[in-house]
C-alpha cells in the first residue's frame, strides 16, 4: 500500500529548543509533521514576560556569536543580553509581509520571493541546492510531496534531522498536553488555587499565601530549579549558566558566577538531587508557587517560614500539588466543565484516521486514569461534553489500536515486572491478566486474540505493549508526547522509539 505521508518527515530532536515554548499552544494534528515540530519550538507568542524567557528565543544565535564561558566582562552584559529586543525586519520584507506570505517573507528573513516553476517538483525551490551536493534531477522522489509555495507558520519548526515514515509501524500519542491542550491559566490554576490551600489549611502556611496570583507566561520548560537555593536556571549545552533569579529576583552575573560557574576545570553537573528539571507544562505551577514563597520567605515577616529551608518549601510544594492531581481537584472539575478547560481540535480525529488507513497502528499512552481519559477523548471526538449513554460507547477507541491508561510513565519504559490490567470501558473497572505469557498462550495470532478480548489497559509495561503492536524493533515507534524526559528522551534512550 503506497504511505499517503510523506516518505520523509522532519522532525527536530534537538534538545536545546525544549526552553522556546510558550503558553500559546495552537491545536494539534496539522500533519504529522505539525505535532512532532510543536512539541519542541514554539516560538514566543509576543514579548516575553520575563528575562529568563525572552533569552530563550536568543539562545541559537547568542551561542555561535558570542557564548563562552568568560564573555561577560561586566556583571551586567548578561542580562543586557538577556533583555535585548529582537531586531525588526527589512523594510523590503515588512511591505510585503503578510498572514500568508512565503519563504520566510513576513518575518525579514528573506528579502525576495523565489520565483516557482510549476512543472518542477516543489517548484523548483530547491534545484539549485540539490544539484550542488549532486541529488539534482529524479534523485529525491519525496520532492513531489511538496506544495509549490511553502507558507511560513509561527509554529514552524526549522529541522535537523529526517525521518523515514515507510519504516514506522506504530505511532503513540500521550494525551495531556498532545491530544488534550489545556486552556491557559484556567487549568493550571486549578492546581494553583488547591495547593495553596492545601499549604495554609493542613501545613500552616501563613494566610497571606492565598492572596498569591498566578502567571502562566513568566515560564518555559527547559529552565532548572535550585530547591536548595530557591534559585532558578537557564544553561546553555555547555552546561553554563546564563541567567538566574532567586525567587523572582534576577541574580548579578558575579553571584551566579560563584554560585555555579566551573571549578578546578569541573563543570557542573546539575544533576544532584535539589536540581529540578522543568520538564513538563504541568511543572510552570511548581516554579511559581515556589517562586512566589522563596521571595515571601526573604522578607523576614513570617516565623513560621524562618525555620523551612528552600528544599523543605518545594517539597511540600510538589506534595501539594501532586495531592491536587490525585485527590481529584484539577482532573474532577475539568471532566465536569471540559469545555472550560480543554481545547477542542477538530483536526485530530481526521488525523488519526488517515494514519490507519495508511497501515500504520496507534495507540493512546497516557498518565492519566480510564475516568478522566475518557472524558476528555470522548470530548475530541465530539467536540462538545456527551451524555452519559453516549459517553459509554467511547467511540473515540476505534481511533487507536491499543489504549493503555494508567501508564505511570517513565516507569512504564523502564521496569519490566510491572503487571498489565485490562479496563472494561462500560464500568472502569479492571481484570487481570498474564500479560506476555497469555498472549504467548493463545498461539497463532495470540496478540490479535489477546486484543479482540480487550484494546484498553491499565499499567503494564514496554514488553506488552510491543508485543500487542507486533513491533519487531523500538525504532518502528514514533511516539509523541510532551514530557521531556519520560516522553522524548526516555523513551528514546532506553527502547529506541523514535520520537
Amino acid at each position: 500500500m503506497h504511505h499517503p505521508l510523506p516518505t520523509l518527515v522532519a522532525m527536530t530532536i534537538c534538545c536545546r529548543t525544549a526552553a522556546a515554548f510558550s503558553s500559546d499552544r495552537p491545536t494539534i494534528s496539522r500533519s504529522i509533521t505539525g505535532i512532532v515540530s510543536r512539541q519542541h519550538a514554539y516560538p514566543s507568542a509576543g514579548t516575553a514576560p520575563s528575562r529568563l524567557k525572552s533569552s530563550s528565543t536568543d539562545d541559537a544565535t547568542a551561542d555561535t556569536s558570542s557564548s563562552s564561558f568568560d564573555f561577560d566582562e561586566d556583571e551586567s552584559s548578561e542580562q543586557l543580553l538577556a533583555d535585548r529586543p529582537i531586531a525588526p525586519p527589512s523594510p523590503k520584507a515588512a511591505a510585503s509581509s503578510s498572514e500568508d506570505n512565503i519563504n520566510g517573507a513576513d518575518i525579514g528573513v528573506v528579502d525576495e520571493i523565489i520565483a516557482v516553476d510549476p512543472t518542477k517538483p516543489a517548484g523548483g525551490r530547491y534545484d539549485e541546492l540539490l544539484d550542488s551536493v549532486g541529488l539534482g534531477g529524479d534523485a529525491l522522489t519525496s520532492l513531489d510531496y511538496l506544495s509549490d509555495l511553502r507558507p511560513v507558520s509561527p509554529n514552524d519548526v526549522f529541522c535537523n534531522r529526517e525521518l523515514k515514515m515507510s519504516a514506522i509501524k506504530a505511532i503513540g500519542f500521550d494525551m495531556d498536553y498532545t491530544l488534550a491542550q489545556y486552556e491557559q491559566p484556567a487549568f493550571d490554576k486549578l492546581a494553583f488555587d488547591g495547593a495553596k490551600e492545601k499549604l495554609v489549611n493542613a501545613l500552616g502556611y501563613p494566610e497571606e499565601v492565598l492572596d498569591f496570583e498566578y502567571d502562566h507566561t513568566f515560564w518555559v520548560r527547559g529552565l532548572i530549579i535550585d530547591t536548595l537555593r530557591g534559585n532558578f536556571l537557564k544553561i546553555d549545552r555547555h552546561k553554563y549558566v546564563r541567567l538566574a533569579y532567586h525567587g523572582f529576583t534576577p541574580i548579578t552575573s558575579e553571584i551566579r558566577k560563584h554560585l555555579y560557574s566551573r571549578t578546578f576545570n569541573v563543570v557542573p553537573s546539575f544533576t544532584e538531587r535539589h536540581f529540578v528539571n522543568m520538564d513538563t507544562l504541568f511543572q510552570h505551577v511548581d516554579a511559581h508557587l515556589f517562586a512566589l514563597l522563596v521571595d515571601l520567605k526573604d522578607k523576614g515577616e513570617h516565623e513560621s517560614l524562618d525555620f523551612k529551608t528552600y528544599d523543605e518549601i518545594y517539597r511540600q510544594v510538589r506534595e501539594c500539588i501532586d495531592l491536587c492531581h490525585r485527590d481529584g481537584v484539577i482532573k474532577d472539575e475539568a471532566a465536569l466543565n471540559p469545555e472550560k478547560y480543554i481545547i477542542p481540535d477538530p483536526d485530530m480525529v481526521p488525523m488519526l484516521k488517515e494514519m490507519q488507513e495508511s497501515g500504520v497502528k496507534t495507540f493512546l499512552l497516557t498518565n492519566s486514569y480510564w475516568e478522566y481519559t475518557s472524558v476528555a477523548m470522548n470530548f475530541l471526538y465530539h467536540g462538545r461534553k456527551v451524555d452519559d449513554e453516549l459517553m459509554k460507547k467511547n467511540e473515540w477507541m476505534d481511533l487507536f489500536d491499543v489504549v493503555v491508561v494508567g501508564s505511570c510513565k517513565p516507569a512504564y519504559l523502564l521496569d519490566r515486572n510491572l503487571s498489565l490490567f485490562r479496563v472494561r470501558p462500560e464500568d472502569g473497572s479492571l481484570l487481570n491478566t498474564d500479560g506476555l505469557f497469555e498472549i504467548e498462550a493463545l498461539g497463532e495470532n495470540g496478540a490479535q486474540k489477546f486484543l479482540d478480548m480487550g484494546k484498553c489497559f491499565q499499567g503494564g509495561n514496554s514488553q506488552h505493549l510491543t508485543r500487542m503492536l507486533d513491533v519487531g524493533a523500538g525504532e518502528e515507534i514514533l511516539y509523541v508526547g510532551d514530557h521531556l524526559y519520560s516522553d522524548v528522551l526516555r523513551s528514546k534512550r532506553s527502547l529506541g522509539w523514535r520520537s
